[in-house]
């Protein structure tokens, strides 16, 4: 999804190369480079309403199919086992 928003102009910060998900032993990761935070004018009303509609439009651009919860069902997933070993 990064990937394809960059590609169509909404600022986002992108994976590594060969980011993942990686599946180690039942554990998720995905792989980001670090990047300082800046400080950053406000935006204004306009500006914010502008970026909202361009990164609503390029996820409506997106073709292809996600999982239904996608990551979120491998968070679940984890967050139990995790209660089971604790």
């Amino acid at each position: 999804m990064a990937r394809h928003l960059q590609t169509s102009g909404v600022p986002v910060l992108l994976p590594i190369h060969n980011a993942g998900p990686h599946d180690v032993d039942g554990k998720w990761a995905i792989f980001w480079s670090y990047v300082p935070a800046t400080q950053l004018e406000p935006l204004s009303p306009e500006h914010a309403v502008s970026l909202v509609n361009d990164l609503s439009l390029a996820m409506k651009s997106l073709t292809g199919s996600f999982p239904v919860l996608g990551v979120w069902e491998r968070t679940c997933q984890a967050a139990a086992k995790t209660e089971r070993t604790i």
